[in-house]
């Protein structure tokens, strides 16, 4: 019975792909926020950040990480033209091992504040928005037969992302997702964490008993559940379509709680959940149980 389930949803790289938008974004608020810096910026050296920029979605926990993601990598591409000798720029590569030390360290090294940066990342896109709705849209793209599958399901589903909700809620509803169309359905940047709206979910009355089920596709945000006891009931799923790199998928594969799921098989879940057990997921190719099959 579909009303026995729930489901909460990640969006960016779960229901949409955002990273040519959220790239783009990038490279327009730090222009914004550093014109003298990217004033002689070209059209081909706006393609190659770009390109980069694409390899380097999966370390974007949050948007305005792209405004520093861009001037990095731009101001690497500077120092690569330059004539001193002895140095070189960081490669795509390092940027990704590194990520964790070099957020905090690039803030503090060139004087921002987080929440600042998160605010104006935001009025960049709401600025773009309002000056041409149609071309911020264009960039976002749903993954295949997922709308379809969210307005035909019948279980009770909320949306959890470090997205800011209207942005989430103007892609759902450009898309004809009427799944969500009551924004209190979708909980956003700044509206709790991800294990903090799951903690709040499983314990309203009307979900008791209910099978939960929670996916991602950014390991880091799934082994943070795993480390909170209290939702050891979650279901879990890493999605092997979004930014979840091939490292991230192996590594999912020995964790007992996490169940790698394709594309074709969440949208058959969103309609017809089934009920595993939450500490032994199953894992794709096993004799006795794939996602596919079901229990």
């Amino acid at each position: 019975n579909p009303k026995d389930h729930l489901w909460a949803l990640d969006f960016d790289g779960v229901l949409c792909n955002t990273e040519p938008e959220s790239s783009l974004s990038g490279w327009r608020a730090a222009a914004k926020f550093w014109p003298l810096l990217f004033d002689r910026a070209t059209d081909g050296d706006k393609a190659l950040i770009m390109q980069q920029m694409a390899k380097l979605r999966p370390i974007v926990e949050t948007g305005y990480e792209n405004m520093l993601l861009v001037r990095l990598m731009y101001e690497e591409l500077l120092m690569s033209r330059g004539s001193e000798t002895g140095t070189r720029p960081l490669t795509v590569g390092e940027v990704m091992a590194n990520w964790g030390t070099l957020l905090p360290d690039l803030i503090a090294k060139w004087g921002l504040d987080k929440q600042m940066l998160i605010d104006f990342f935001g009025e960049v896109r709401d600025e773009w928005m309002a000056e041409d709705l149609a071309g911020w849209l264009a960039p976002n793209e749903m993954y295949a037969g997922l709308v379809e599958a969210l307005n035909e399901s019948e279980v009770e589903m909320f949306i959890i992302t470090t997205k800011q909700q209207r942005f989430a809620h103007a892609l759902l509803k450009d898309a004809g997702c009427t799944k969500f169309l009551d924004e209190s359905r979708i909980y956003g940047l700044g509206m709790g964490s991800k294990v903090e709206v799951m903690t709040d979910l499983q314990s309203r009355p009307e979900y008791q008993g209910r099978t939960c089920h929670f996916i991602e596709d950014r390991l880091k945000t799934l082994e943070g559940v795993i480390k909170r006891p209290e939702l050891g009931q979650w279901q879990l799923y890493l999605c092997d379509w979004g930014y979840a790199t091939p490292q991230d998928l192996r590594m999912a594969m020995k964790e007992d709680r996490i169940a790698e799921i394709k594309l074709p098989e969440f949208a058959e879940l969103l309609q017809r959940p089934k009920k595993w057990t939450p500490k032994r997921m199953p894992k794709p190719g096993a004799k006795s149980v794939t996602i596919g099959l079901g229990p």
